[in-house]
């Protein structure tokens, strides 16, 4: 949500540089969603059939010693 709807939303009267240095200060951050390719069919399946296959995998055999 844009800043200046945050400031129309809350009915107050502040700059975009007022409600962001606010949300720095708490710790709340700006950031693009990365884009991630869709996977297909064929990979979901591949997943799917790997996870089967180690689900009942003990923490020893995740060691490749």
């Amino acid at each position: 949500m844009p800043y200046f709807a945050i400031t129309e939303l809350v009915r107050i009267q502040a700059s975009e540089d007022t409600v962001w240095r606010a949300f720095e200060a708490e710790g709340y951050h700006q950031h693009t969603a990365r884009v991630k390719p869709w996977l297909s069919e064929q990979a979901k399946q591949r997943r799917l059939g790997w996870c089967l296959a180690h689900q009942d995998w003990l923490v020893a055999d995740w060691h490749l010693d």
